[in-house]
């Protein structure tokens, strides 16, 4: 009789990320490792680029394996060689860059498993101008066929890569994001307003980056139209950083909305300001899952999402009525805004997040495909 040591016995999975800062794949990736089982997993993981501010997300039990590399062309060869050392069982990867870097290596290791999640729909990337859409289209139709597993976080991306790219999608499975909700809930501790000023005034929320397909810009624009119910003021607080906050400063000034369009940077846990809102604003111009949207549920507010934001409407189908409200264009995102009431946030938190989304039953059934 052969006895297995506890080592052994376990199945070993190595997770790859591009680089540790913060974005919706970066957190998703992380929640999963550090959440699967450690009785079933020995559980290791690579950063191509090597340090970065959201080291700490990771638990602690977990290896990390920094290559220091600047480009994913750069990080092949030492990921190949981590990927030797380690013999993992199956190999986790996510974001288009890292998992082609990823399958090019496949060929050279044809016992382990293959995992790579899409979080992009893959129209918004194949449409891309010049050599960056070609290269995306590239990818998707040579290498991710070589892949054992494709998870994808919203129907709409496998559908997507059927219908667009005339791809064969059986080995793609869905998995929706997780939320952690305790983690979330543990950031707020108190609220911080004056009940009496919160009582007459509207909040709204935007998270995310400052980037062009977040629709900030179009949202501001139409913002010209907006009219707070009679008797209340209105703000809306923007948290997130990127290439577009010069632009969206200038758009803020010249509609002459200063006074109730704030720009409030980066936030590592913005979920206080999240539960203290009484809206989430979506305009995006395109999205896969939106972790944001996930996370206001679960703090307990509404979103108020465009149509072109892809899985939004796969999270409203399963919210409870009322929670999530779709506009097919800008002006019927603006009348939608002219319902929202203040409210006074309370603790604790009482999520609206729908089963689906809860941590438990996204890693159970991650589990599953490990």
């Amino acid at each position: 009789m052969i006895f297995m040591t506890e080592t052994s016995a376990r199945k070993k999975i190595l997770f790859i990320l591009p680089r540790l800062y913060p974005g919706g794949a970066e957190r998703v990736l992380i929640t999963l490792m550090n959440n699967i089982s450690r009785e079933k997993f020995d559980v290791n993981f690579v950063s191509l680029s090597g340090e970065g501010t959201i080291r700490h997300w990771v638990e602690s039990d977990i290896k990390i394996h920094s290559l220091n590399k600047k480009t994913h062309l750069g990080g092949i060869w030492g990921l190949y060689k981590i990927i030797k050392k380690l013999k993992p069982d199956t190999i986790m990867s996510t974001m288009i860059q890292t998992n082609a870097a990823l399958l090019l290596l496949k060929p050279f290791f044809k016992k382990m498993r293959f995992i790579v999640r899409e979080s992009s729909l893959p129209s918004a990337l194949i449409r891309k101008k010049g050599i960056k859409g070609f290269i995306s289209k590239c990818i998707y139709r040579y290498l991710y066929p070589k892949a054992d597993l494709v998870i994808c976080p919203a129907e709409i991306i496998t559908q997507q890569f059927h219908t667009i790219l005339k791809m064969d999608t059986t080995r793609h499975r869905t998995l929706y994001n997780p939320v952690d909700e305790n983690r979330l809930h543990s950031t707020i501790s108190d609220f911080n307003f004056d009940i009496e000023k919160r009582r007459q005034t509207i909040e709204f929320i935007c998270v995310g980056r400052l980037d062009n397909e977040k629709g900030y810009d179009r949202l501001i624009e139409a913002l010209i139209n907006f009219r707070a119910p009679e008797g209340y003021d209105w703000r809306l607080h923007i948290v997130g950083k990127g290439r577009e906050i010069k632009n969206l400063g200038d758009l803020i000034r010249q509609n002459d909305l200063s006074s109730h369009v704030h720009l409030v940077g980066h936030q590592n846990t913005p979920w206080p300001l999240m539960a203290e809102a009484d809206c989430l604003l979506l305009p995006s111009r395109s999205e896969g899952m939106p972790n944001v949207v996930l996370e206001a549920l679960a703090c307990g507010i509404p979103a108020i999402g465009h149509r072109d934001a892809g899985g939004v409407t796969e999270i409203a189908d399963k919210a409870k009525p009322g929670c999530i409200r779709i506009a097919q264009d800008m002006p019927g995102f603006i009348a939608l805004m002219n319902d929202v009431r203040p409210r006074i946030p309370t603790l604790p938190i009482v999520s609206s997040l729908p089963e689906d989304f809860k941590l438990k039953a996204v890693i159970a059934r991650f589990e599953s495909f490990l």
